[in-house]
């Protein structure tokens, strides 16, 4: 039987964890639990230096250099894990 892990809260350590998971164990059921906005998965690291006026343009932190934001249809497809959106875990 797979085991089944739920991770709480996607940025960057949340994503890390569930990649590495899936790296270690292929059959694992991966879901990750984050209330990001419209779907979209991004970092509030890069925050501070767009208020601090060092980043110019907002869409830098949506885009990657592929062009594209990262959602959970990528994560899927790509890393192998679920995430859900829009949401909030709650004890």
């Amino acid at each position: 039987m797979a085991k089944k892990v739920v991770i709480i809260g996607g940025v960057a350590a949340g994503m890390k964890t569930a990649s590495r998971l899936r790296r270690r164990d292929k059959d694992a059921e991966i879901t990750v639990v984050g209330t990001w906005t419209a779907g979209k998965v991004m970092g509030a690291c890069g925050f501070p230096y767009y208020i601090g006026g060092d980043v110019k343009d907002f869409s830098s932190f949506t885009h990657t250099p592929q062009g594209f934001a990262r959602d959970a249809e990528f994560f899927k497809n790509v890393k192998g894990f679920d995430v859900v959106t829009g949401h909030e875990a709650q004890k």
